[in-house]
């Protein structure tokens, strides 16, 4: 599809992932919800995010960077690799 970027290690795909409050994450099973903020770990860089907190109808889940597959920068959305019942809820 156009616009996304396939690899979630490639520097582009992190760049956006900096910026990606808002966008809609998707998971194999359905919706997820809104992506609320990139998460960091403490003493880590400012452009590596460890996880991003999504909020939608299951409360706020915890996305691991390495969950997401796909990011589509015109539709604004994430696509991960990972079913809602497997991440874990804050």
């Amino acid at each position: 599809m156009v616009g996304f970027e396939n690899r979630a290690d490639g520097e582009e795909t992190r760049d956006w992932l900096l910026r990606c409050e808002g966008m809609e994450v998707d998971a194999p099973d359905g919706l997820v919800g809104r992506v609320l903020e990139p998460l960091y770990r403490p003493s880590a860089r400012w452009d590596r995010p460890w996880a991003l907190a999504v909020g939608g109808a299951a409360g706020v889940v915890i996305v691991p960077i390495e969950a997401v597959g796909s990011v589509d920068r015109a539709a604004r959305r994430i696509r991960i690799d990972r079913p809602l019942r497997e991440l874990p809820r804050e």
